[in-house]
C-alpha cells in the first residue's frame, strides 16, 4: 500500500467553505510585537470598568495586553520594558490569542510562533534526529521542541528554570526569547527560552469557569476565581484544572490535575510615594499519561513476503523440513553470516515469555539448552556453557534481520556508512497505527511536583527606586516505563521446528519483543530553590540639569542589579522491570554471583495468528497490545543436561547419531556423553523465581545525583537618549558555579547489585578534591541598541516620513552549564556556549494601527553535545582481550585458563595438519598479495570441516607465515596498549588494574622461546607473567560525563508583522527563513582516537581474531570496529549539512473578526494558516577518488511541504449583569486526512526510511462563564 504523504484534501470543498462564512479573514501569529499599536475599542467588558492598578519595575501582566498584542515585557532585561525598546528577538503570546487557537500548552501553541518547531502528534516536525533507528522517548511528560533550528530552548516559569509544563489554566502570556541572553540567564540553552507568566492575585472580584470537550472523547475543566479581601490591600486567587485528554491512538492519553493559588498584600506602610507588595503563589500538580507515539512501529515483517528477486527474504523459514532454507543447528551464534536476512534474538539460555497480547496469557516459557553439566567422554564434567560433546550451536528463535543489519551482512553498498536506515512499516492495514497505540497500556508516565514562590517589592519615589526580593521552590518528581522501549519493531517468528525438533505452534506469527528484562523504566526527582534580590533605580537628566540641550541629549537611565543563588538537586535511576531470581542464574551459570541482569527474561508478545500462508503482510489487521503484559514465576522449558543415565551406561561407551539428531550433532559425537538420552533432557520442571521492580526488587542498572549551586551578579543599563530616539541597553554578569555529582556502582561483590547506601551513593565534600567536584566561573556580558529615527530627526522632518521606522542591534551570549563533559582521553570539555547577533527593523504606521518588524540573526553554538557513541570501546576490548589469548595461549579471558601446547582439535586440510576452531590457535589461511587473509584453510561449517579451495590471486600460510601473522598482529596490539596508555585512556575509562601488565607484554613466540614448559604442559615465563588481576574479559565503563562534540550555526530572517485593520479586526503575520547547520563535528581527541586506530584497523591489528583462531567473516576486530566506524562516518556526514528535518521557510498567518453590533452581535470567526517549506531529509552519497563518501549537498532529497487550516467561530453574550457567557468552536488542521511524512531517506537518495504521523483533522468545543 503507498503511504499518503500527503493530504488527500478536497479541494474544491476547501473553496467552497473559505467563501463561506467561517472561512476567516486572513490570519495571524499570536505573539506580542515589537512596537505598542493604537488599542482598538473593545466590547465593554466586567474587567473594562475596573481600576487600573500601576504595576512596579518588577511586573508585567497582561492588563496592558490588547488582542494578540503585548507593549511589555520583562524578557529583555528583567525590568519591565516598552518591546519596541528591545533589540533582542522577544515574542509575547497574550491570552486571547492562546483562547483564539485552543491552545493551552507547548505541543499546541509553538508551531504558530517565529521560527519554533514542535514534536509530537500536532507538531511540524518529527524531533527524532536521522540514525539508523530513530529512538521515541514517547512515554515521557513533555513535549519536544526545537528554536532556529538549533537545540531546544529552556522552560522557565516567572522567569526561573523549572520542570512544570505550563498549562493556560494559570497562565495569561508566553514570552518567548529566542536565542541565548545572559541578561536573563547566564546559564542556559543558547536556542533561548518559553516563559509562562503565571496570574498573580489581583484588586478586583472576578473569575471564570471552563469546559471543554474535544476529539476522541477528551475533557476539560478549569476554574478561576480572584477575590479582594481588603480594597486595594489584600486579595486572594485559587486556579483548578481537571483534564483528561485523549487521542487518536487508542488507549493514549494524558490526565492532568493541577491546584494553584497565588496571595496579594499590598500594606500601605510609608506613604503614596512608597509601594510595599508582597506576592505569594503556590501550586500543587499530578499528570498521569500514556503518549502516542509520533512515529510508526519498525518493520521486519513486510520483507518476509517479499521475493529474493526483488530483494526481500522470500519467506525463507527455519527448520528441518526439505521446506526450510535452513536449520537452528546451521545458523549458530552468527545467523546473518549464514543468511543476511536471519537474525536470532536472546541467547540459548534466554527465558523466552511467549505472551498472547489479545489476553497478556502466557501460553510457554523457553530457555533452551542449559549448558552446565554435560559431561565429557572420560566422565568429568565440561565448562559452563560447553555444549554436548559434538553438539552444534544453535538459539531458541529465529526472526527476519533489521534492514539495517541486512545491509552490513548482505554487503550493500555504503553500508560501512551508516546510510542503511531501518525501515518503518507505511501500510496501516498491517497494523492501524494511526487509531492504535501498539504499547496498549504497557507504557507510561506520571509526574508530580509541588513549586511555591515569596516576593516582596519596595518601591519607592514614583518607581524610580525598587527593591525585589523572591524566594522559589520547586520539587518535582517523574517517572516512566515501557515494555516495547523507544522503537518497537514488528518481527515474524520464522522457525519452523524448534530447537527439540517439535513444530513451532507459532511459526508466521507476527510479535512484538520486549527490551531485556522484560521492560525498563526510570524515575527522577529534582528540586530546585532560588533566590534572588533586584535592585532598580531610574535617574533623569532633568534631575541635573536644567539645560533642555542636555536633558534632551542624556535623557532617563535605568540601572538594574540582581544577586542570586540557585541550587538545584537531582537524583536519577534507571531500572529493569524483571530479572531472573540469583537461584536461577546460579543454576544457568554454576555460578552464585551472576550479575542479576545476567541473561534477562524477554516477552514475545503475539499480535495475531500465524501468516505462514498468505502471500502479503497487507491486510493482516494486527490487533495492538489488548492486555497488561507481566511475567510471574513459572516452570521453563528446557534441556537440563543433569546426567540421568541408567547407571550401566558410560559416557566413554560408543554411540551414534541417527535420525534428526545427525543434524544436531556433528561426527565427532561419538559416545555416550553426547546422547541427549542420558540427560534430564526436554521438560518443564525447573522453576523461574522473578524478581520485579514494582514488588520492591532493586533492579536498578544506573542510578545519579547531582547537586548544583550557581551564584550569579548581574547589572542592566538601559539608556533612553537624545529625546528617547537612541535606546542603548547593555549587560554583563558573572556567574560562580560549583557542581558535584555520584553515580552509583556495582557491587561486584553481590551480583551487580547498585551500591545505593549512602556510604556509597552519597555526593562528595565540596572540597574533597573529588574529579566529581567540579567548579566553573563565567563572566558573560550582552548589548545592543534601538534607534528611533523619528525621534531622532526634528520633528518638522518627521511629517515627510510616511512610517515610524527604527533600527536595533543585538549581541549577546550565554553558557549552558551541566554535567561536567570529558572526551575520550578524560580531558574537560568547555560547556556548551551560544552567541548570537540580531539586526532589526522596525516599520509601523503613523497611526500604530500596523507594524511590521524583520530580524536578520545569527546564531552559533559551540562544544554542542553531538553523540555518545562508545561503539570503539568494544573494538578495543576485544583486541586486547584477544591478544591476551594468543599471547598467552588462554581458553578463557584470564590467567588460569592457560592451556597447553597442543591444547584443541587436530585434523589435516590440505596436506597441512592443523589445530582448528580452537580459541587460542591461530589456523593458516589464505591470504592474498598483502598479506590479508581471504579464506581459512577448511570449508564448511567447523562442525563438518572439509579442504577449501584457494580463492583466485591467494596462498595458504605455512606454519611459520600463520605464526609471524600472529605474532605481528599481538605486537600491535602491545603498541596500541601502548598509546592509549599514554593518552590516559585506560584511566580515564575506569579500567581498575587492567589491561595487562605493561612490562610483561611480547609476543607468543619471544614468550615460548625464553619460557618452559611445566609437566601440565603449559608455558612458563616469569620475565613476562602480567599481574592476574590486570587480565580478565575487559570492560571498564565510559568515564562520567563523556561526549563527542560539535559546533552548530544557524542564520536567517524573522519577520512578524500585526495589522488592527478595523476596531474589531485583527491580523497578524510571521515567517522565518533558516538555515542551520553542524560545523567541527567530533573534533578534538576523539578525532586524534579514531584517526589513529582506524589505520591500525586497516593493517595487521585489524586481523585479530576473535572467539576462535579460524579466520572467518565477522570473526576479525576490524568487524567490531566497524560498529563505530559507520557511526563516526555518519557523524562525519553532517559537517556542514542541514539540521535534520528543517525547513528552509515557515510562516504563520492568523486573523479574528469580532461583530459588536447587528444581528451577529457576539459573534467572532476567525483562522489561522500554517505552510512549512519541503524538508531537506537527505542527500545521496557520491564518493570521491578514494572511494571515501560525502553526501551530494547539490542535490538534497525532499519530503513534502506542509500546510494546516484552522478555523474557530464564537458566539459570546451576557446572561445576567454579571455573568457572561462564550461558545468556541475550533477546527484544527481541518480536512486533514491520515497519512505519513517521511523525515529520513535511504543510501540511495530516493527510498523512504523513516516517518511520522501526519496530524489529522480535531475539534474542541469551549463553554467559559466569566463573572
Amino acid at each position: 500500500m503507498t503511504p499518503k504523504f500527503v493530504r488527500a484534501r478536497n479541494r474544491g470543498q476547501l473553496v467552497t467553505l473559505q467563501a463561506a462564512a467561517f472561512a476567516m479573514l486572513g490570519t495571524v501569529m499570536a505573539q506580542a510585537q515589537s512596537v505598542p499599536q493604537e488599542k482598538p475599542t473593545a466590547p465593554a467588558t466586567p474587567e473594562a470598568s475596573e481600576e487600573i492598578v500601576e504595576l512596579s519595575p518588577f511586573e508585567v501582566n497582561s492588563s496592558k495586553d490588547t488582542g494578540y498584542q503585548a507593549t511589555e515585557t520583562l524578557a529583555g532585561t528583567r525590568i519591565r520594558t516598552e518591546l519596541r525598546d528591545v533589540g533582542s528577538a522577544i515574542s509575547v503570546v497574550t491570552k486571547e490569542f492562546m483562547e483564539d487557537i485552543g491552545a493551552t500548552d507547548t505541543s499546541t501553541l509553538l508551531q504558530y510562533t517565529t521560527n519554533a518547531e514542535v514534536a509530537g502528534t500536532r507538531g511540524t516536525y518529527g524531533g527524532l534526529g536521522n540514525g539508523q533507528t530513530l529512538y521515541e522517548s514517547a512515554n515521557t511528560i513533555g513535549t519536544n521542541n526545537r528554536v532556529r533550528g538549533l537545540s531546544s530552548v529552556d522552560n522557565t516559569r516567572d522567569f526561573y528554570s523549572t520542570s512544570i509544563p505550563w498549562d493556560a489554566y494559570n497562565v495569561d502570556r508566553i514570552d518567548i526569547q529566542r536565542g541565548p541572553n545572559s541578561i536573563l540567564f547566564g546559564l542556559g540553552s543558547p536556542a533561548g527560552i518559553v516563559n509562562a507568566a503565571t496570574r498573580n492575585a489581583e484588586f478586583g472580584n472576578k473569575g471564570s469557569a471552563e469546559f471543554r470537550v474535544a476529539s476522541y472523547g477528551s475533557s476539560r475543566a478549569s476554574l478561576d476565581v480572584n477575590h479582594e479581601l481588603i480594597k486595594d490591600v489584600l486579595s486572594l486567587r485559587v486556579d483548578g484544572l481537571w483534564s483528561n485528554e485523549k487521542y487518536q491512538q487508542k488507549p493514549a492519553y494524558q490526565k492532568d490535575k493541577r491546584i494553584y493559588g497565588a496571595l496579594r498584600f499590598d500594606p500601605k506602610l510609608f506613604g503614596k510615594d512608597f509601594k510595599t507588595s508582597i506576592k505569594v503563589k503556590a501550586e500543587k500538580g499530578d499528570i498521569k499519561a500514556n503518549k502516542p507515539r509520533t512515529a510508526t512501529p519498525y518493520d521486519n515483517l513486510t520483507p518476509w513476503f517479499v521475493s529474493t528477486a526483488d530483494g526481500g527474504a522470500g519467506k525463507i523459514s527455519i527448520g528441518e523440513t526439505a521446506a526450510d532454507a535452513y536449520s537452528l543447528y546451521d545458523l549458530g551464534s552468527s545467523a546473518n553470516l549464514t543468511n543476511p536476512w536471519v537474525s536470532t534474538t536472546g541467547s540459548q539460555q534466554t527465558a523466552f515469555f511467549l505472551t498472547e497480547g489479545s489476553t497478556g496469557v502466557i501460553t510457554n516459557v523457553t530457555g533452551g539448552y542449559i549448558n552446565n553439566g554435560f559431561l565429557n567422554a572420560n566422565g568429568s564434567v565440561r565448562g559452563v556453557g560447553d555444549n554436548a560433546l559434538g553438539q552444534r550451536y544453535a538459539e531458541q528463535y529465529a526472526r527476519l534481520s533489521n534492514y539495517q543489519t541486512y545491509a552490513q551482512y548482505a554487503k550493500q553498498p555504503y553500508w560501512q556508512y551508516a546510510q542503511y536506515k531501518n525501515k518503518m512499516l507505511t501500510d496501516s492495514s498491517v497494523f492501524d497505527f494511526y487509531n492504535n497505540l501498539i504499547d496498549g497500556d504497557n507504557k507510561g508516565a506520571t509526574a508530580r511536583w509541588t513549586n511555591y514562590n515569596v516576593d516582596l517589592t519596595q518601591n519607592a519615589w514614583g518607581d524610580r527606586v525598587g527593591l525585589n526580593l523572591t524566594y522559589n521552590y520547586e520539587k518535582y518528581d517523574n517517572d516512566s516505563w515501557s515494555v516495547l522501549g523507544s522503537a518497537p519493531t514488528i518481527d515474524v517468528n520464522i522457525a519452523r521446528t524448534l530447537q527439540d525438533g517439535t513444530t513451532n505452534p507459532n511459526y508466521g506469527r507476527p510479535y512484538v519483543s520486549s527490551v531485556a528484562g522484560g521492560g525498563s523504566g526510570n524515575w527522577a526527582t529534582t528540586e530546585r530553590e532560588a533566590m534572588r534580590a533586584s535592585l532598580f533605580a531610574e535617574g533623569r537628566a532633568s534631575d541635573v540639569f536644567d539645560n533642555k540641550f542636555l536633558v534632551k541629549l542624556l535623557g532617563r537611565h535605568r540601572l538594574n542589579g540582581v544577586i542570586s543563588e540557585d541550587t538545584y538537586k537531582t537524583e536519577s535511576r534507571d531500572f529493569n522491570l524483571y530479572a531472573n531470581s540469583n537461584s536461577w542464574n546460579t543454576f544457568l551459570t554454576k555460578s552464585t554471583n551472576k550479575a542479576f541482569n545476567y541473561n534477562s527474561p524477554l516477552s514475545f508478545i503475539y499480535l495475531g495468528s500465524s501468516l505462514a500462508n498468505a502471500t502479503t503482510a497487507s491486510g493482516a489487521n494486527l490487533q495492538r497490545i489488548e492486555s497488561d503484559i507481566h511475567m510471574h514465576d513459572t516452570g521453563v522449558y528446557l534441556f537440563d543436561s543433569t546426567w540421568n543415565a541408567a547407571s550401566t551406561v558410560t559416557p566413554g561407551a560408543a554411540w551414534t547419531p541417527s535420525g534428526r539428531l545427525t543434524e544436531v550433532f556433528n561426527s565427532t559425537a561419538t559416545t555416550q556423553a553426547s546422547n541427549p538420552a542420558n540427560y534430564k533432557g526436554w521438560s518443564n520442571d525447573r522453576y523461574l523465581d522473578l524478581l520485579s521492580h514494582n514488588e520492591g526488587d532493586s533492579l536498578y542498572t544506573s542510578a545519579n545525583r547531582k547537586e548544583q549551586k550557581v551564584t550569579s551578579y548581574a547589572g542592566t543599563w538601559q539608556g533612553f537618549l537624545w529625546n528617547e530616539s537612541i535606546v542603548p541597553t547593555l549587560g554583563w554578569r558573572y556567574d560562580s558555579v560549583k557542581m558535584r555529582s555520584v553515580n552509583a556502582l556495582a557491587d561486584s561483590t553481590k551480583n551487580n547489585y547498585l551500591k545505593l547506601d549512602e556510604a556509597n551513593f552519597s555526593l562528595p565534600d565540596w572540597d574533597s578534591g573529588s574529579k566529581n567536584v567540579n567548579f566553573y566561573k563565567s563572566h558573560s556580558t550582552a548589548g545592543g541598541v534601538v534607534l528611533h529615527l523619528n525621534k531622532a530627526v526634528p520633528m518638522s522632518w518627521d511629517n515627510y516620513i510616511p512610517l515610524n521606522i527604527s533600527f536595533s542591534y543585538n549581541d549577546s551570549s550565554n553558557v549552558k552549564v551541566d554535567t561536567p563533559r570529558v572526551d575520550v582521553f578524560g580531558s574537560p570539555i568547555a560547556n556548551q556556549s551560544g552567541k548570537t547577533k540580531e539586526y532589526g527593523v522596525l516599520l509601523a504606521t503613523k497611526d500604530n494601527r500596523f507594524s511590521f518588524r524583520a530580524i536578520k540573526y545569527e546564531t552559533t553554538i559551540k562544544d554542542a553535545t553531538a553523540s555518545t557513541s562508545t561503539n570503539f570501546h568494544g573494538a578495543i576490548n576485544y583486541g586486547l582481550q584477544f591478544r591476551n589469548v594468543f599471547l598467552y595461549k588462554l581458553s578463557s579471558y584470564n590467567w588460569d585458563s592457560r592451556a597447553a601446547q597442543n591444547a584443541g582439535s587436530t585434523a589435516t586440510f590440505n596436506g597441512q595438519t592443523v589445530i582448528y576452531n580452537t580459541r587460542h590457535y591461530w589456523t593458516p589461511a589464505y591470504v592474498d598479495s598483502n598479506g590479508r587473509p581471504v579464506a581459512t584453510i577448511y570449508a564448511g561449517s567447523s562442525m563438518y570441516p572439509t579442504d577449501a579451495a584457494a580463492p583466485a590471486g591467494s596462498h595458504l600460510e605455512t606454519e611459520a607465515e600463520a605464526i609471524k601473522h600472529r605474532d605481528d598482529c599481538i605486537d600491535a596490539w602491545n603498541n596500541i596498549q601502548a598509546w592509549l596508555t599514554d593518552k590516559g585512556f585506560f584511566k580515564a575509562w575506569n579500567y581498575g588494574a587492567g589491561p595487562t601488565t605493561a612490562s610483561a607484554l611480547t609476543n607468543r613466540g619471544t614468550f615460548e622461546a625464553t619460557g618452559t614448559v611445566n609437566a601440565a604442559g603449559i608455558v612458563e615465563n616469569a620475565a613476562y607473567t602480567p599481574d592476574s588481576a590486570s587480565m580478565w574479559q575487559y570492560g571498564g565503563s565510559a568515564p562520567t560525563g563523556f561526549a563527542i562534540t560539535e559546533d552548530q550555526e544557524s542564520e536567517g530572517y524573522e519577520f512578524e508583522a500585526t495589522a488592527n485593520i478595523t476596531k474589531n479586526w485583527r491580523l497578524a503575520f510571521n515567517a522565518a527563513k533558516t538555515t542551520a547547520i553542524s560545523s567541527n563535528v567530533g573534533n578534538g581527541a576523539i578525532s586524534e582516537l579514531y584517526n589513529y586506530l582506524d589505520a591500525q584497523m586497516d593493517g595487521i591489528a585489524g586481523d585479530m581474531r576473535r572467539w576462535n583462531g579460524d579466520f572467518r567473516d565477522g570473526n576479525e576486530v576490524r568487524d567490531a570496529w566497524t560498529s563505530f566506524e559507520t557511526d563516526w562516518n555518519l557523524l562525519m556526514l553532517r559537517e556542514k549539512v542541514t539540521s535534520s528535518e528543517l525547513r528552509k521557510w515557515r510562516f504563520n498567518i492568523i486573523t479574528n473578526y469580532s461583530f459588536t453590533e447587528g444581528w451577529m452581535k457576539g459573534v467572532g470567526i476567525g483562522a489561522a494558516y500554517r505552510w512549512q517549506d519541503r524538508i531537506v531529509i537527505g542527500y545521496p552519497i557520491i564518493a570521491d577518488a578514494s572511494g571515501n563518501p560525502s553526501y551530494d549537498l547539490s542535490s538534497p532529497v525532499y519530503g513534502p511541504r506542509e500546510d494546516g487550516l484552522d478555523f474557530w467561530v464564537s458566539y459570546k453574550r451576557k446572561l445576567t449583569d454579571k455573568i457572561d457567557w462564550k461558545i468556541q468552536l475550533n477546527i484544527r488542521d481541518a480536512f486533514e486526512n491520515e497519512g505519513l511524512i517521511p523525515v529520513n531517506i535511504q543510501s540511495d537518495g530516493t527510498t523512504y526510511a523513516g516517518f511520522r504521523i501526519k496530524p489529522v483533522q480535531e475539534w474542541s468545543l469551549t463553554n467559559t462563564f466569566s463573572f
